[in-house]
Parts: C-alpha cells; sequence; structure tokens
C-alpha cells in the first residue's frame, strides 16, 4: 500500500503549527497513526481499495489475535444469528437470474444469496430477474433446470436427492 506521510509541528496557539507535505501532489486527507511529543505522522490514503485492503489486514490482525473471544461470542449468538437468517426468507423458492453473469439459480432466501455471489464468489449482481416464485422446492428446481437446459450457467442439484 503506498502512503504519504506528513510531519506536523505542533504548537500551543489556536490554529499553529505547520505541516510539511512530503509529496503535495496528492490531497490532505489525513489518518492520525503515531503521536510523538513534538511531532505527529499522518498517513494519506489514496484510493477506495487501498482503505478496503487497510481494513481487510487489519480485521485479519485482529481476528487472529482475539480467535478464542470471536468464537465465545458466536457460541453465545448462535441461536439469534439463526433467527435473523430465518426472518429473511419469505416462505417461497425463488429462481433468478444475474443477466450479466448468465447464471441462473435458485434459493430460499434471495438476499442472503445475492450477497454471497456478490462477496464470495465476485459475480455482477446488477439487474438480478426474479424468473419466478414456488411454494415448492421441487417445482423450482425443475424451472431452474429448464433454464440450465436452455445454456444458462449455474448449478443444478439432481432430481434423486429432492425426488
Amino acid at each position: 500500500m503506498r502512503q504519504m506521510y506528513f510531519t506536523c509541528l505542533l504548537s500551543g496557539k489556536k490554529g499553529g503549527g505547520g505541516c510539511i507535505n512530503h509529496d503535495s501532489t496528492y490531497p490532505l486527507l489525513l489518518h492520525l497513526t503515531d503521536t510523538y511529543p513534538l511531532f505527529r505522522i499522518f498517513t494519506v490514503m489514496k484510493t477506495e481499495a487501498e482503505k478496503k485492503e487497510a481494513n481487510r489486514i487489519a480485521c485479519k490482525k485482529y481476528n487472529d489475535a482475539n480467535k478464542e473471544k470471536t468464537a465465545a461470542y458466536y457460541q453465545a449468538n448462535k441461536a439469534r444469528f439463526k433467527d435473523y437468517g430465518e426472518s429473511l426468507k419469505d416462505g417461497l423458492f425463488t429462481v433468478y437470474l444475474l443477466p450479466k453473469e448468465n447464471y441462473v439459480g435458485m434459493t430460499n432466501c434471495l438476499s442472503k444469496r445475492l450477497s454471497t455471489h456478490k462477496t464470495r464468489q465476485n459475480r455482477d449482481i446488477t439487474g438480478v430477474w426474479i424468473l419466478g416464485k414456488y411454494e415448492t422446492k421441487r417445482e423450482a428446481l425443475d424451472i431452474e433446470a429448464e433454464y440450465h437446459a436452455s445454456g444458462f450457467k449455474g448449478k443444478h442439484i439432481k432430481a434423486a436427492i429432492y425426488g
């Protein structure tokens, strides 16, 4: 990650002190990193991608240092997480299309499924179409299989499992 440093001399006067920009071609977006008696060193993050990467690294470092604490929190709130997931479901099975990916899928919780497509599988979920909502999983799987047979991407679970 590229960072830019500013050395700021602090004075006791209101509005006092001065910053020396070591590379004056970038805008001043400051993030305090360390404090010293007379100087403060600031870091400038350049892009959203760099900010995301820095956040990912910080989260990983925190999770690695607090594995037991995180596991205990998850165990204590497991039922609450499950209840929240269940509250997102509408009781119907949805067959959907991701047009930019030429992908057809089926789920009983569209918001969670689209989030998974976006974050874990890096799919483009813009312009999602709902092709139908069905009362039974069997109906939804049959419709999904028809779309897959006509050339759309996606995984189709074998009928023998749910038959």
